[in-house]
């Protein structure tokens, strides 16, 4: 019996070193209809922004990785789409409130710990792909 898949709720790019890190958030993300694309590295990301026209409508990316940090791309990123044309959700593995501020103050739409539960991962990804807020979700 073939799968009954949702239609396309819109197509994510996911960029983290470390996939296994996000897989709950890959794997909630395509249940509910959405497309992913992933990028294990920051460079692969904006070279891919330079050589094409950038297809995707939601961000997710790491702040910490080894070839280029999350804060670097996304300042790179802000020179070329507003948050409104590129939301942002940045992720990081530190519970630290200057790393949330930090990434909202350069241009992330979002900002959640990898902690977060993929359910309030998601409440976030709908939020901010219906209504483009800014807000921040360490865990407690």
């Amino acid at each position: 019996m073939p799968i009954d898949r949702k239609p396309s709720a819109g197509r994510i790019a996911f960029v983290d070193d470390v996939s296994f890190s996000v897989m709950r958030f890959i794997r909630s993300a395509e249940y509910e209809g959405y497309q992913v694309h992933t990028f294990s590295h920051g460079d692969d990301l904006l070279s891919h922004v330079n050589e094409n026209e950038f297809h995707f409508d939601l961000l997710v990316l790491d702040l910490i990785m080894p070839d280029i940090d999350g804060l670097e791309i996304l300042r790179a990123l802000r020179k070329r789409y507003t948050s409104e044309e590129l939301p942002v959700i940045m992720l990081s593995t530190k519970n630290n409130e200057l790393d949330a501020e930090m990434a909202l103050l350069n241009g992330a739409n979002v900002f959640f710990n990898k902690a977060v539960s993929a359910d309030e991962f998601m409440q976030g990804v709908r939020k901010l792909m219906d209504q483009g807020q800014k807000f921040a979700f360490p865990a407690k």
